[in-house]
């Protein structure tokens, strides 16, 4: 006896898009175009933060090298001018820089234009290098100092014989270095009862 079996194997040699049905052709083109569109915009959402990103620090650094700029033009219109003596050019230089950065030291609307033209024409530069005395408790006050940037401490000495031995060892090293701590100075010129630290006047 012959027993013969014959097994049929159909396959499919349609392709995915001619398999799916107009509907889900129309779902997809839908879906793939939303991704696209999502795509796009995240994208460009991307491209803004980093062109926003780039545009606030181009700003502040082009800042930064202009109030570096002007107060390099500052300090040399003060060490190349005579004081009492300066031109209307030197003294404008001097004006902008007071009231672009130190309106907090020099408020215009305090100071009459005269007023302000007299400072301009006498005011100096002094640059000190670290630990450096200004001035000491009773010195005569013919000096009005505005930080324009460092940092500043103040001592008071509460005994008037304390006060006159501070002047005594100190009386030759004002605008000198101090080589010493903080702690020194605090020991040796008194209470300090402020700190201010000025990284540009406001």
């Amino acid at each position: 006896m012959c027993v013969c079996v014959s097994c049929a194997m159909a396959i499919s040699t349609s392709t995915p898009d001619e398999a799916w049905t107009s509907s889900q052709r129309m779902s997809f083109a839908m879906v793939f175009h939303r991704i696209t569109l999502l795509q796009e915009e995240a994208r460009k959402a991307a491209v803004f933060r980093a062109f926003k990103l780039w545009f606030t620090n181009a700003n502040k650094l082009r800042q930064q090298m202009l109030d570096y700029d002007q107060l390099n033009r500052l300090v040399l219109v003060m060490k190349s001018s005579i004081r009492c003596c300066r031109t209307t050019l030197e003294k404008e230089e001097i004006r902008r820089y007071f009231m672009e950065y130190m309106q907090c030291c020099v408020p215009s609307s305090v100071l009459s234009f005269s007023d302000m033209d007299k400072l301009c024409d006498e005011v100096d530069w002094v640059h000190t290098t670290g630990r450096s005395l200004l001035f000491l408790q009773g010195d005569f006050g013919n000096v009005y100092y505005m930080i324009a940037k460092g940092r500043v401490g103040l001592y008071l000495e509460p005994s008037k014989d304390r006060e006159m031995a501070i002047s005594r060892d100190f009386g030759s090293m004002r605008l000198q270095p101090f080589e010493g701590t903080d702690a020194d100075l605090a020991g040796r010129l008194g209470n300090n009862i402020l700190v201010l630290e000025v990284s540009e006047c406001e």
